[in-house]
């Protein structure tokens, strides 16, 4: 595949990076939010819990909104499997950068920057494979 820079290339690309970063403002608000309200009440949430509320959540509310956006903006129309996949990857590529962390494999921050990595180029490859299996 090639790259070309033509003007729907680019607006495609501007188009899919707004989307996104949307979708981060809102998973980054609704953690901030869910955070805050764990540790406002006396919850006993387990560990998975935590991470289930606080972390697995926001996360898929981002997706659901980046998948809300880009659409609408950008022509391209998700079926129900594309909801899925789109949700199964977000939620694999969360629980691995969660793990990660938990483990003490790696520090927060490296792992939240491989997070939106992963997800930013994942998603773009699985939005890829959709426009070619429609051509």
């Amino acid at each position: 595949m090639m790259l070309s820079w033509s003007s729907n290339n680019l607006r495609d690309w501007l188009t899919y990076t707004g989307a996104f970063v949307c979708g981060l403002i809102v998973a980054y608000a609704a953690y901030i939010t869910a955070f805050q309200f764990v540790m406002s009440r006396d919850l006993a949430l387990s560990m998975t819990g935590f991470v289930g509320l606080v972390i697995l959540l926001p996360m898929l509310l981002g997706a659901f909104v980046f998948g809300v956006i880009y659409p609408r903006f950008s022509g391209v129309q998700f079926t129900g499997g594309d909801w899925l996949n789109g949700f199964a990857f977000t939620f694999a590529i969360t629980i691995m950068c969660t793990g990660l962390i938990l483990s003490r494999a790696m520090a927060q921050l490296p792992a939240t920057l491989l997070l939106v990595a992963l997800l930013f180029i994942g998603a773009r490859v699985l939005i890829a494979r959709k426009r070619a299996s429609n051509e």
